[in-house]
């Protein structure tokens, strides 16, 4: 992290944020794909291990960047913003999803969806909110 630290590119909070974007949309994605195999298997609670090594990956990533990244409190709120807004896209289609969501046959019973798209808007809302605090309020600021 500390050679990155010192790339002409992630001294620039737009730059770096997208950075973070895209780390954040590669692990949802890689923890998505693993809990999706994992489903094939008839291994009981293993995902539950899958799920807190990705958020304990994510805090872990976050809090590097944080701490690495230099700026003033303006350009790191940028930087939060730019990198947490994959989980607030990723919220906004969940609650269109939620919002418009129909049976797919006559009699169909959508509690269990509207269930999982409920839990799913908590935990991308928490990783939003999650994301952009520790980026935006931790860390040094080296300029005023």
């Amino acid at each position: 992290m500390e050679r990155l630290s010192k790339k002409n590119w992630f001294k620039s909070p737009w730059k770096t944020g997208t950075f973070l974007f895209l780390v954040n949309a590669f692990l949802f994605v890689t923890t998505a794909l693993l809990l999706y195999l994992v489903s094939l298997l008839f291994i009981p609670f293993i995902h539950l291990v899958i799920m807190l090594a990705a958020m304990l990956f994510s805090l872990f990533v976050w809090i590097l960047i944080s701490r690495y990244w230099e700026g003033t409190r303006f350009d790191r709120y940028k930087l939060g913003l730019v990198g947490s807004s994959f989980y607030g896209f990723l919220s906004l289609i969940i609650l269109y999803r939620y919002a418009n969501l129909k049976p797919a046959f006559p009699g169909d019973d959508v509690f269990m969806a509207a269930l999982g798209l409920f839990f799913a808007l908590i935990v991308t809302t928490v990783a939003f909110i999650a994301c952009f605090s520790i980026t935006s309020f931790t860390g040094k600021n080296s300029k005023a």
